[in-house]
């Protein structure tokens, strides 16, 4: 398997640009026919922008839009194509599966005093936090029989709180059964034992572009995945060091961890790093002082990215002074989701922020506990 660091933004753009060019260039003759190449992103949304730009790359290099196109396809989206062969239930997408435990979850504490009285408020919280461990605990295969065995020999069997998850997983596994279908939990754990290359044979080259983080059941299956000698793996950052290098509180840490749990390296890059963005990936985030990462600054007339400083009098004036930028981004033209804002503590902020930002009239989704180093958006820009 070959990995491949590419940069950030419109510089990456171009590396992908030039990939699908190659791809499409050993077709030198209709019929054009792609179907054999499989492109594994991210998000729904990277699935419709890289079919896009393939499209475009044809028509310029063939002078015809009249091809068959890569088959395309999210992790989720992929494991379900895979799941359908093997002729295995059908999977659940995650949006279902949140409605049906946050229904059977409701069902469960609908007259138990212990959650309140109220179970239509409390029911989509703690929905959220019984769905994440049912998921961990497919993971890891274990099942409702084990759980309600390891239960039984513990101290806090009798807490409600545990008696809600084990009635709720037994209802979930027994629902699922029912309804002919599969968790992506349950089926990672399936193809990470029984997977088999012959799955693949169909494809002549896999590229999987822009996943960075994975559980160690998705890593297992992309590994088995990669293993297949057939496979480039692209990955966005500044450079194969800094990735490498990357300590505990760096954006790019969960790139490394992946790639480890892959048995990858980052080796090869897609031509020179950019030097304002190598800037930017050493001095943010690390144990430098001011002093030391502004030593080893590029001279400020040639940096080329926006780092501005501002002063406040108040978390008022520097919510507002925030608002004020991304008002003015979204009525640039950029979208709301390519936006990111960060404050010391959603705590102190988050009340604040979310009053600021709908006076303004600012979309938002507010992601409540997450580490800056989980956003894409936050990696992007280091």
């Amino acid at each position: 398997m070959e990995t491949i660091i590419i940069p950030y933004g419109s510089e990456g753009g171009m590396h992908r640009k030039s990939l699908y060019s190659r791809i499409i260039a050993e077709r030198a003759a209709p019929p054009f026919l792609f179907q054999d190449v499989l492109m594994i992103v991210p998000s729904a949304r990277l699935r419709r922008t890289y079919g896009r730009l393939f499209l475009e790359r044809a028509r310029d290099i063939l002078g015809t839009s009249a091809i068959v196109q890569p088959e395309i396809q999210t992790v989720h989206g992929f494991l379900q194509d895979l799941a359908a062969q093997r002729q295995e239930r059908r999977l659940i997408d995650e949006n279902s599966r949140l409605v049906l435990i946050e229904g059977i979850v409701k069902e469960c504490i609908a007259g138990n005093g212990a959650f309140g009285t109220e179970p239509d408020i409390i029911a989509p919280a703690l929905s959220s936090s019984v769905a994440n461990m049912i998921d961990e605990l497919s993971s890891a295969g274990v099942g409702p029989d084990r759980l309600v065995a390891a239960v039984g020999q513990s101290d806090f069997g009798d807490k409600a709180q545990v008696i809600l998850l084990v009635r709720v997983f037994e209802r979930y596994v027994r629902t699922m059964e029912e309804k002919g279908l599969m968790d992506p939990a349950g089926f990672l754990s399936f193809l990470a034992e029984h997977f088999d290359p012959s799955w693949l044979d169909a494809y002549s080259r896999i590229i999987i572009d822009g996943i960075h983080n994975a559980n160690d059941m998705q890593a297992q299956a992309l590994r088995k995945i990669s293993a297949t000698g057939k496979c480039t793996f692209l990955i966005e950052a500044p450079s194969p060091e800094l990735v490498r290098n990357a300590g505990e509180y760096h954006p790019l840490t969960l790139t490394r961890e992946l790639l480890g749990m892959l048995g990858l390296s980052a080796k090869t890059t897609a031509g020179e790093p950019d030097s304002d963005g190598l800037f930017l990936g050493q001095a943010l985030f690390s144990n430098m002082t001011f002093a030391e990462a502004a030593s080893t600054a590029p001279p400020a007339a040639s940096f080329t990215r926006d780092i501005r400083l501002l002063s406040a009098v108040s978390m008022r004036e520097e919510v507002t002074l925030i608002a004020g930028d991304v008002k003015g981004l979204l009525q640039q033209g950029t979208r709301p989701d390519a936006v990111l804002v960060a404050f010391p503590s959603l705590d102190d902020y988050g009340q604040l922020a979310e009053e600021i930002f709908r006076d303004h009239g600012i979309p938002y989704n507010r992601a409540l506990g997450r580490q800056l180093s989980t956003s894409p958006v936050a990696t992007a820009q280091v």
